[in-house]
């Protein structure tokens, strides 16, 4: 049975002989067999394709419209600012998300941390990490922890950066799924009066996701008078 590995690419699929390649799609993914190596070989193998790809996807993110700012000049640890999707409650409002990738990522999917405070039925108010991007799964960190379902579909390798701030955390906040909460505050507020909800939302825009909250916004600390907790989603991590 024929191996398949994930590699920097381009877009759009087509098939060529007995290969499998991605050109210029929004994916951004190359596939090609992998050699048949020992275990050693291919262990160095698989971490020099890592390697290349959490460069390439890092670069991609420099190059792009987001504010990327690397913790220690290391490419698996760096802060995005995020904006909150238009025609949304949290419309006008940023947030510092944090971002450290695996040594295994591609295959291995990312975390990703909110830094100031949101208020969302999948998102922990206090510090956790948010769960798989996909499928539930409770996943326990620090004060917190988070039992989310984005969007139906499982981490894969072919999804980059972008995807994660351009479709699946847009996604997370346009459709809340009050009946798999983490915030049964928030959940229950959605469900029953959703106006109370969406005013909510807004308030914490308003309270905790301004640009100077965000720059603010350290791992553990967040400037709240009234709570010094740290609310936040979390972390996408693979599901098992």
């Amino acid at each position: 049975m024929r191996r398949w590995s994930v590699v920097t690419g381009q877009r759009s699929w087509y098939y060529l002989s007995d290969r499998l390649e991605l050109a210029e799609t929004e994916l951004n993914v190359r596939m090609f067999p992998v050699p048949k190596l020992p275990n050693a070989r291919r262990s160095f193998f698989a971490e020099l394709l890592a390697r290349r790809r959490i460069e390439t996807d890092v670069m991609k993110m420099l190059m792009s419209d987001y504010e990327v700012s690397l913790v220690n000049d290391s490419m698996q640890e760096f802060y995005v600012r995020f904006y909150g999707p238009s025609e949304t409650p949290f419309a006008g409002g940023v947030w510092k998300i944090h971002v450290e990738l695996p040594d295994q990522y591609p295959f291995k999917s990312p975390s990703i941390g909110f830094m100031n405070k949101i208020f969302h039925p999948n998102i922990d108010e206090l510090y956790a990490l948010l769960s798989s991007l996909i499928r539930a799964v409770t996943h326990k960190t620090r004060s917190g922890s988070v039992c989310l379902d984005v969007i139906n579909q499982t981490w894969s390798p072919m999804f980059d950066m972008i995807n994660i701030f351009e479709v699946f955390l847009p996604q997370l906040l346009r459709y809340p799924n009050p009946n798999d909460p983490l915030n049964g505050e928030a959940a229950a507020l959605l469900m029953r009066h959703p106006k109370e909800y969406e005013a909510k939302v807004k308030e914490y825009v308003q309270r905790f996701a301004t640009k100077e909250a965000a720059d603010a916004a350290t791992d553990g600390k967040e400037d709240d008078d009234e709570d010094e907790e740290m609310s936040d989603i979390g972390s996408i991590s693979d599901a098992e």
